[in-house]
């Protein structure tokens, strides 16, 4: 059996002790109190016709180190403030980022190509933060990891309450940037003050959040697993798909025709494709359309450009809400029922870009609803705008891009994809892909 074999483990530490603003200690917004409890965000590039050098690694961390002077929040731990009874990230002299060196004989061809992610081996390209469920906790951690058939491949363990997708990808472009230059990129403006999030009453809002999330601090509550039932209809599993932007103006083109009252607006790719899926995801799991019981779709929504004052998109923090649309079977099967659907999409939308802050999010948090949410339950995340195809840290644009799922529901995770003029949909379900797929191709046909 293929397997993972560790090198080395170093810490990567700042060259320098002093801390650009906002400080050694950062203070969480009620963005990031929301995910607080969130597992790691785990993301993996492959890079399968490159060649590891014996300075591959050296360059791999310098580069980091480099990098992390423009994001020092992220070698922080997240902390537990007992004479607040807050929680915030801390930097230290003794902060660092543990980077692993690991060689494997996994066969990186099939993990590149295969169209089902294998996640038992991409788990392993990803470092193990921590195994415990209590702060302090780390921000970050990095693994290299070389084949020996050869390529490489890059992974990168992530909390959630720290940064959000736009942020990742923040530090993620300037790494492989100054990986692959020597130098960090000009022109770098992150921010990762909260305090430029100016809205009433915030911190008692953040308060009141993460008490509701995390009540015995600084115990974290465990983060539901995907299912392990045996049951084959019962087993979650993963599936790339690429959809082609001549596809999408399909989809489009299709969603004006069915409409039976005039669309203001013309439909934007994610609102197509977020549509098509939920339509197919609820094919997929046997919803007719006789069946009126709800079925509830969730998706983020970046806030920076919708604060009052904006805030820039440079920064780092947590900046998302959620928007929760309701539909059943019934609707989404209707003849006309992409179009309608496509509409709640669009109205739901529309709605939270109003009122960014405020709204059912924030008084009964996102998690908490899809939990107590009985029927079919539908999460999409990332952005058919992510630009994951550009981290070359001096091997190329990476084969494949891949966000390790740690989705407790059924789900999808959209980036731009590989080839030029797509979108690289990972599929979670568990139970029915093939079902899905077969659904989700037919809604492209003319």
């Amino acid at each position: 059996m293929a397997d993972i074999h560790i090198i080395s483990k170093s810490k990567v530490q700042l060259p320098t002790s002093d801390f650009p603003p906002p400080g050694s200690t950062i203070e969480l917004s009620f963005f990031d109190a929301r995910i607080s409890q969130f597992s790691f965000m785990q993301t993996v590039f492959l890079y399968p016709n490159a060649t590891a050098s014996p300075f591959s690694f050296n360059s791999f961390k310098s580069s980091l180190s480099l990098a992390l002077l423009h994001f020092h929040p992220f070698v922080g731990d997240l902390t537990y403030l007992a004479s607040s009874d807050d929680v915030a990230i801390v930097c230290s002299k003794d902060s660092g980022v543990i980077a692993i060196e690991a060689e494997s004989d996994f066969d990186i061809q099939r993990l590149s190509n295969d169209i089902t992610l294998d996640v038992e081996a991409f788990q392993q390209l990803v470092p193990i933060i921590t195994s415990n469920d209590q702060l302090p906790m780390p921000v970050l951690s990095v693994q290299f990891t070389s084949f020996s058939g050869g390529g490489i491949a890059v992974g990168i363990a992530s909390h959630h309450a720290v940064m959000d997708g736009r942020g990742l990808w923040q530090f993620i472009d300037c790494w492989a940037k100054t990986c692959h230059d020597g130098a960090v990129p000009s022109g770098l403006s992150p921010v990762h003050d909260r305090a430029v999030i100016a809205i009433p009453h915030k911190e008692e809002t953040k308060k009141r959040i993460l008490k509701f999330f995390a009540p015995n601090l600084p115990n974290l509550p465990k983060v539901n697993k995907p299912s392990s039932d045996p049951n084959p209809d019962h087993i979650q599993s993963t599936r790339f798909l690429t959809v082609h932007l001549s596809s999408v103006q399909l989809l489009k083109q299709r969603i004006v025709g069915e409409a039976t009252v005039p669309i203001s607006t013309p439909p934007t790719t994610f609102e197509a494709l977020a549509a098509q899926f939920w339509i197919a995801v609820a094919r997929a799991k046997g919803l007719t359309s006789e069946d009126i019981t709800p079925t509830l779709l969730t998706m983020p929504m970046d806030c920076r450009a919708l604060l009052d004052p904006p805030i820039t998109t440079t920064y780092t923090g947590n900046c998302v809400r959620s928007i929760f649309v309701e539909s059943n079977g019934t609707s989404l099967m209707a003849s006309d029922g992409l179009s309608n659907t496509r509409a709640k999409i669009a109205e739901a939308i529309s709605i939270a870009k109003k009122k960014p802050i405020g709204g059912t999010n924030m008084n009964d948090p996102a998690q908490d609803i899809m939990r107590s949410f009985k029927g079919l339950k539908v999460h999409i995340a990332g952005s058919p705008r992510f630009v994951a195809y550009e981290a070359d840290f001096g091997w190329g644009k990476p084969h494949l891009h891949v966000r390790v799922p740690n989705l407790k529901f059924d789900g999808v995770y959209m980036n731009v994809g590989r080839e030029e003029g797509t979108v690289q949909l990972t599929v979670v379900l568990q139970g029915g892909m093939d079902e899905f797929v077969r659904a989700f191709e037919e809604g492209f046909q003319p």
